[in-house]
């Protein structure tokens, strides 16, 4: 009885495992363009992050972004190192949940 517990506490925990590491929220329709919008604003180089921001549906896959695993909001955008310039877009001031820009 008792090895029959523990084996289904070991499934049970697996289980879980696998579905919180297969679920992650996708990015916003909206944050997506307004981060498109934030991309048009700036010239860079093809090494950029920026470079491959909307090759991917999922804005929370691109590089220098993060997303809540749970709501899809964009938390963090990290541009260092992007050799960016040009203005940025007021789109960025829509991004609300933000908490981190560099």
């Amino acid at each position: 009885m008792t090895r029959m517990f523990f084996l289904y506490l070991l499934l049970l925990g697996f289980s879980l495992e696998l579905f919180t590491m297969s679920y992650a929220a996708q990015c916003l329709p909206t944050l997506r363009f307004l981060l498109l919008q934030l991309k048009d604003g700036f010239n860079f180089t093809r090494q950029s992050k920026l470079a491959m921001w909307g090759q991917e549906d999922d804005c929370c896959k691109w590089r220098g972004v993060s997303c809540d695993s749970i709501s899809g909001e964009v938390i963090e955008i990290d541009l260092s190192s992007s050799e960016i310039s040009g203005n940025i877009s007021a789109s960025l001031f829509n991004i609300t949940h933000h908490s981190t820009l560099s």
